[in-house]
């Protein structure tokens, strides 16, 4: 007997005759799936775009000041040098949008998650270890914007577990990755106190370091489908006669298979849809 389409663990949803299963969380577990990833998307999303506060550190620590003359900064040399940095990083962000979504239709949501966190631990890596001797500054931030991206898009599909609040989650990841961009200037504005960048990145590898190990446990190897309430496929009889047609009487219309729902339907019916 089922009150509600959250209110057991296992939803079946029929499609054209073809039953489909997929384990979905209770409805408060939904809500806590989403909080947990809306956190992780703004730690790591959109760091990329919050370059300014960053680009104060490096001068300050006279990062790229010896491609000046002298070998100390400021000079123009220097900030294109440093413009530089954020160009490439930003335009790896926005190529690998393609990317990750094969990866994510291909492998899931778990390992395009920590895919994402692998790249965004190793970028924070680079960055903390970075010199004038190793410099890893441009691989580093460009690890650290590519890596952000897998991870809010893995997260997308959880819009799925609360449809009457889809359009809700969906806005909220979309602005996850434009908070993230502050960051830094909490990362500056710890260094403005005395802490050192080397010291600084190392604690935030803690982030993804935690996403990554999470991930197997939080997130599912396959996308949560829309969660359909159930219905009813077949009609109980309980055996008596009068559920046969009455000599003379003709048998009652088979009933209409349901289509399948838009969102896993043909591309040409998607398109020729009113709905």
């Amino acid at each position: 007997d089922i009150t509600s389409p959250y209110a057991r663990l296992e939803d079946t949803v029929s499609w054209g005759g073809a039953v489909a299963s997929q384990n979905l969380p209770s409805r408060g577990a939904s809500f806590g799936l989403v909080a947990i990833a809306a956190l992780q998307s703004v730690l790591t999303s959109g760091m990329v775009f919050g370059w300014a506060p960053l680009q104060l550190m490096f001068e300050d620590e006279g990062i790229f000041g010896w491609v000046c003359e002298g070998g100390k900064g400021p000079c123009p040399e220097q900030t294109l040098k440093l413009n530089q940095v954020y160009g490439i990083a930003t335009s790896a962000f926005c190529f690998c949008v393609w990317p990750t979504g094969i990866v994510l239709d291909r492998f899931g949501p778990r390992v395009c998650c920590m895919m994402g966190a692998l790249f965004f631990g190793i970028g924070c890596a680079l960055l903390s270890i970075s010199s004038q001797e190793y410099d890893y500054f441009v691989i580093g931030f460009s690890l650290l914007a590519v890596g952000g991206l897998p991870v809010v898009l893995s997260m997308m599909h959880l819009s799925n577990l609360l449809p009457e609040f889809a359009g809700t989650i969906i806005t909220i990841f979309n602005v996850c990755i434009d908070v993230s961009s502050l960051n830094f200037k909490v990362i500056y504005v710890l260094y403005s106190y005395g802490i050192s960048r080397q010291d600084l990145f190392t604690a935030y590898a803690v982030v993804p370091v935690c996403i990554f190990l999470s991930a197997p446990f939080l997130w599912p190897s396959k996308k949560y489908e829309p969660r359909e309430a159930p219905r009813a496929t077949e009609t109980l009889t309980g055996g008596n006669s009068d559920s046969q047609p009455r000599p003379g009487e003709q048998p009652p219309a088979p009933e209409a298979q349901p289509k399948a729902p838009l969102a896993v339907a043909s591309f040409a019916r998607q398109a020729t849809s009113t709905h």
